[in-house]
């Protein structure tokens, strides 16, 4: 599979897509160039995803990682794919037994599952169990 896809991000919030073409523009041709905006501002995030014609013009570009732009050091990198669903990491509901377990080790709760008392819904940081 062609990578040719790259994620950059950590540079001021005042760089446009102009400024970024120019600067990644001398490695190839760009494809697309995808600048993140916050929704509620308006403004950019500090990140964008640059897609090259050329898996080659990606991995040139991977040299700008780590350089100066208004003093701040960029961070290029090949972009990821994404999983499925939106935003954050999902994770599936744990056992009843899996989460008295996780109960047990953070201490300060204790569970006690009855019958028909409700689900328990927990995750690493937190554990929420109906008690009776």
């Amino acid at each position: 599979m062609q990578q040719n896809k790259l994620y950059v991000g950590n540079f001021p919030y005042s760089v446009d897509e102009e400024q970024l073409r120019g600067l990644f523009s001398p490695y190839g041709e760009i494809e697309e160039l995808a600048l993140i905006m916050d929704r509620e501002t308006g403004r950019s995030k500090g990140f964008a995803f640059i897609t090259f014609a050329t898996q080659q013009a990606a991995e040139s570009a991977l040299e700008k990682n780590g350089q100066d732009l208004a003093g701040r050091a960029l961070r290029v990198n090949m972009a990821q794919e994404k999983g499925g669903g939106r935003g954050g990491r999902r994770r599936a509901p744990l056992t009843v037994t899996a989460a008295a377990a996780i109960t047990a080790r953070a201490g300060a709760y204790t569970a006690r599952v009855r019958g028909a008392g409700g689900p328990v819904v927990a995750s690493a940081r937190s554990v929420h169990t109906p008690i009776m």
